[in-house]
């Protein structure tokens, strides 16, 4: 019955064909793909997960570049099936950063991520939408181009879209940006954002469908010349998962090219879109205040406050984050962000041998400001008396100063001196310094030289007196 049924379903499909011969119908083979070839564009960002925003660690890169780390398979899935790479700058001003201390295999997968020509994010990939419709401060394009180590017109900008308003996109032109990544339901041309979406929910750790079923299920929503992007932030979904989706489809007769940033059209008005949430609105406050007492101690207000601009823009990268609040409770409670970049150092213990003495300081300054501040110092106790407790110096970028603090001691034994800076406003800048003291000036032997002294004049006195009542006795 079997082989009947054969070869009579073979008679019918060679009936078929000659039918499609004489009658001009497309061929069909046996085990033929009903599914035609698509070509479209897809977007893959490396981006560094937030964290508290500040350069990585040397350990974080190696894990992420080793060979089964998240930015090793996605750069090699790019280069094998030609998607365009959106790198976070964060990444590259972090290996910088290190210099020579950088682990060799994050060095060499820079190398190899660079050969792919990627777009080029700000630093932390931040929402530039969402700050410029929370708050006044200009975060234009200069200063988010020096945080990322590259001219502005590299920098290609990607809003998350969750929050804008009307002008967003003259807001963004006028701060000296010209790139951008939008979705085609914001602007016409864009990305699409429904394959995006999609993407997204099917690259889930915790969707119920089995990569190849993801795959599929993507696979049946593409379109010839359909540009979609995996999610902007690294945390929604798992590289490997993203790298088996995506070898499904390219054995599913889907073909990648190039994604191309659009211009920013400046004259497009948009629709208000999203509220600001009111801890993102105090994080913007308190990089104002910040501004304010920085203000006092640099003209280079921006190379002094990086730091705290580089943790605000990835705290902006997604709002919608479920650790968005405690991010920014984070940064709103930081107040050592400061004394990270300028900072008191003091030997571990001073020994005083005399009754004065110049006690030795320095003061760094890591950051790319030319900063002026104050050193005060004072005794917890009355043994040691400082002479000059308040100077004022001025240090340039990346280097430190030493200053010497005179001290004179009054007794013996054992004190702390106490270091803190001040800007000239008198605000502090980070905790307290201390130094124990132990002053061995000598006071005893001292004390019995000038008690013997006062002993042998007395005795010389009383000696001329005895002298001179015997002489006037007849």
């Amino acid at each position: 019955m079997r082989a009947h049924g054969a070869r009579g379903f073979t008679a019918v499909l060679s009936g078929f064909i000659v039918a499609a011969a004489l009658f001009g119908l497309p061929p069909v083979t046996a085990g033929a793909s009903t599914t035609s070839p698509v070509e479209v564009a897809l977007i893959v960002p490396i981006v560094a997960d937030a964290g508290d925003g500040l350069f990585l660690t040397a350990g974080e890169m190696e894990a992420a570049t080793a060979p089964s780390g998240e930015w090793a398979l996605l750069t090699t899935t790019a280069r094998v099936h030609n998607l365009t790479v959106a790198l976070d700058t964060r990444i590259v001003e972090s290996i910088d950063e290190l210099g020579a201390a950088v682990p060799a295999s994050v060095s060499s997968w820079l190398d190899s991520v660079l050969e792919l020509d990627p777009l080029l994010l700000p630093y932390g990939n931040p929402d530039l939408w969402a700050l410029s419709a929370a708050g006044d401060r200009d975060f234009g394009a200069a200063t988010i181009a020096a945080l990322s180590g590259v001219s502005p017109n590299e920098l290609i900008v990607w809003p998350s879209e969750a929050l804008y308003r009307a002008d967003s996109l003259a807001v963004l032109k006028d701060s000296g940006f010209s790139k951008i990544l939008i979705s085609d339901a914001v602007s016409t041309g864009g990305f699409s954002r429904a394959l995006s979406d999609n993407c997204e929910l099917l690259l889930a750790e915790d969707s119920p469908l089995t990569p190849v079923q993801a795959a599929a299920a993507l696979r049946d929503e593409l379109f010839a010349g359909a540009v979609l992007t995996l999610p902007r932030n690294p945390e929604a979904f798992a590289a490997s998962r993203a790298v088996t989706i995506i070898d499904e489809l390219a054995q599913s007769e889907v073909r990648f090219t190039e994604a191309m940033p659009a211009l920013i059209p400046s004259s497009r008005q948009l629709s208000d879109v999203g509220s600001i949430p009111d801890l993102f609105r105090d994080a913007l406050g308190a990089l104002d205040s910040d501004e304010a007492l920085v203000a006092t101690m640099t003209n280079n207000r921006d190379e002094l406050l990086s730091n705290r601009i580089r943790a605000l823009s990835v705290l902006s990268s997604d709002l919608q984050s479920p650790r968005f609040d405690d991010a920014a409770q984070s940064f709103l409670v930081d107040t050592r962000w400061l004394s990270s970049v300028i900072s008191i150092s003091l030997a571990s213990e001073y020994t005083v041998l005399s009754n004065a003495a110049n006690v030795p300081l320095s003061v760094s300054n890591n950051s790319d400001a030319t900063v002026t501040v104050t050193v005060k110092v004072r005794a917890t106790s009355a043994i040691v008396q400082v002479d000059s407790p308040f100077q004022s110096i001025t240090i340039e970028p990346r280097s430190n100063v030493r200053i010497e603090i005179p001290i004179s001691t009054v007794a013996n034994g054992r004190t702390m001196i106490i270091a803190s800076l001040l800007s000239p406003s008198g605000v502090a800048v980070g905790d307290d310094v201390t130094l124990p003291v132990t002053v061995q000036a000598e006071w005893e032997a001292f004390t019995l030289v000038i008690f013997g002294g006062v002993v042998a004049t007395i005795m010389v006195i009383g000696a001329i007196r005895t002298i001179g009542r015997r002489r006037a006795v007849p």
